[in-house]
């Protein structure tokens, strides 16, 4: 078959080179000369072109195939046969990887990342199942997942070579039955039960098929294992599947009970049409990234505080809000310089809402003390006698204290300050030309001005020096622990450690493949890593490394293969 390479098929279709290879064909890369753009090419094993059943299942693939319009299928754009006999079919090019090959780099894959792919996995088996189309070999490795420039991960399912299509009226087998009774199609790990036992299939056993691939993509592993394709068909008829869950995996409790129901063993258990499985995975999906932004606005709102970058002068600080969880000494006032923390402000203005908060109880002391003065001097002109200063027998402190700033009157005639209320003896001789004349309105308008400045004045008095005490100052105690470092991304990593391998700087390629792992669980890394150390020289690490990537892949036919793959590395470690 490499005699096809750099050759011209159907008088338009140049096959440039071998990608893969299937049960039935090989598939090559190819250019489409009138269209100019690349194809991917199918040709039928030689060895099959003198089956009649063979060829006539190829071109039914073709034909069920063509009949699909949608954007997760792959198209097909022609088919035909060769002069020689060569039996070909050509489809649009798919640039991505089989999803197999990414559960194998990933392992276990996030629960968002399973459901948005079997949403579009689902649209594509409802377009198939309404135009009367059974895949009947729904595995990762028939479902292509290409980047895309709006879509990180977009689905393709293909491979309709063992499809099964129906009458979509009747449900039934539709024109030539090609199948043979009691034979059985289909991948092991992924037929349904009636599909094992070669029984009328629908679009439900489809269903249980994703059902299967969905265990494997959250989990990293399928969920009946065997050492021969008849155990795992019998397993799939007699076992129930454990939930994937119990794999010790965090999965949304209803995706967990999904799965379970996609994989009934009858396909009246399990949901009637794929739309039903896309219905109930968005509706899924809709309430983990509701919950998932509560989560993220409660973290934002409780983030620890930032450092100041800004270098500002020393200043001291005497207190601080109880709640402000820093510890109070009796020390030398703490200096505000650059790197101190300082509390985080609102997203939505430059003052917290604390900040406020202290701004206005700081004023409130002032506020009722010039409150209290009015009301005092307003008490004073409603309740003094207007008479002569004779008949005067009481005045209040305050008043003294006004007058003995006019400069006709002797201080030593005044009343002491500290009473309240001074009273004279009724009896005694005053002498009028000391005494206290009456306090006029014409005096206490004069006076105003003068006692709030004092009133204030005080007041910051006080507050500087509450006490006889040494100040009290706010010492801000360092964090706990340093700062997290910035999340490497994965991709970089591994870039990072080929390099560092490339330059046999094995001590730094370990550490980043062990970060990359930290990250990413892949037996791939596994490996990269027991090899590091063996070129380092750490014999031990590298054979646990080693039999950490065989033990990395599913048991059986996998991990033998990735045992083989190995083995000039494990006859080492004896």
């Amino acid at each position: 078959m490499s005699t096809i390479l750099s050759t011209v098929i159907g008088g338009n279709y140049r096959i440039d080179e071998k990608i893969g290879e299937g049960g039935m064909g090989t598939i090559y890369k190819g250019h489409h000369l009138t269209l100019d753009r690349t194809i991917a090419v199918k040709v039928l094993h030689p060895h099959l072109i003198t089956n009649e059943d063979i060829t006539k299942r190829f071109h039914r693939e073709a034909r069920a195939a063509s009949r699909l319009r949608h954007e997760h299928i792959i198209s097909i754009i022609d088919f035909g046969k060769t002069e020689d006999g060569m039996h070909y079919m050509v489809m649009e090019f798919v640039t991505g990887k089989p999803l197999d090959q990414i559960i194998y780099e990933m392992g276990v894959m996030n629960q968002l990342i399973v459901i948005r792919l079997a949403m579009q996995i689902c649209l594509a088996l409802d377009e198939a199942h309404a135009n009367g189309i059974v895949h009947r070999d729904m595995k990762p490795e028939n479902v292509m997942i290409e980047r895309r420039r709006t879509h990180p991960m977009f689905v393709k399912v293909v491979d309709f070579g063992i499809a099964k299509i129906l009458d979509p009226e009747t449900g039934n087998a539709k024109g030539t039955k090609l199948t043979r009774d009691g034979f059985v199609c289909g991948t092991p790990e992924y037929v349904s039960p009636e599909q094992a036992q070669a029984k009328e299939l629908d679009g439900r056993s489809d269903l249980y098929s994703l059902g299967v691939v969905m265990f494997q993509m959250l989990t990293g592993d399928i969920p009946f294992n065997g050492n021969a394709p008849i155990d795992i068909a019998i397993k799939h008829l007699m076992e129930k599947p454990k939930p994937p869950s119990e794999k010790g995996i965090t999965i949304d409790n209803e995706l967990d009970q999904l799965i379970l129901k996609l994989m009934a063993k009858e396909p009246d258990d399990r949901p009637e049409t794929a739309r039903d499985v896309y219905d109930s995975l968005e509706r899924i999906l809709g309430r983990i990234s509701s919950t998932k932004k509560v989560e993220r606005a409660q973290t934002a709102m409780s983030a620890k505080p930032v450092t100041s970058t800004a270098i500002v002068e020393a200043i001291p600080v005497y207190d601080t809000p109880a709640d402000s969880g820093n510890e109070v000494t009796n020390d030398s006032p703490t200096q505000i310089t650059k790197g101190t923390p300082i509390p985080q402000q609102s997203s939505a203005t430059s003052i917290s809402m604390d900040s406020l908060a202290s701004i206005t109880k700081s004023r409130r002391p002032l506020m009722i003390a010039s409150i209290a003065a009015v009301l005092l001097i307003g008490i004073t002109l409603a309740l003094y006698p207007r008479g002569e200063p004779d008949d005067q027998q009481v005045h209040t402190a305050s008043a003294a204290e006004i007058y003995t700033k006019q400069e006709d009157v002797d201080p030593v005639a005044i009343a002491p300050k500290t009473p309240d209320i001074i009273e004279y003896d009724a009896g005694a001789t005053m002498d009028t030309s000391v005494a206290a004349p009456p306090v006029t309105p014409k005096i206490i308008a004069k006076a105003m001005p003068r006692i709030l400045r004092n009133t204030e004045k005080e007041f910051r008095r006080v507050r500087r020096t509450p006490s006889d005490a040494p100040p009290v100052s706010v010492t801000v105690a360092p964090p706990d622990a340093k700062e997290p470092r910035k999340r490497v991304p994965y991709k970089t990593l591994i870039t990072q450690a080929t390099q560092a391998k490339a330059a046999s700087k094995w001590k730094r390629a370990i550490r980043l493949f062990k970060e990359a792992l930290k990250q990413r669980r892949s037996a791939r890394l596994y490996k990269e890593i027991a090899r590091a150390y063996l070129k380092s020289g750490n014999k031990a690490s590298a054979c646990r490394y080693f039999r950490k990537y065989i033990n990395a892949h599913p048991a059986g036919e996998k991990r033998e293969t990735a045992t083989q793959r190995i083995a000039h590395f494990l006859n080492q470690c004896g």
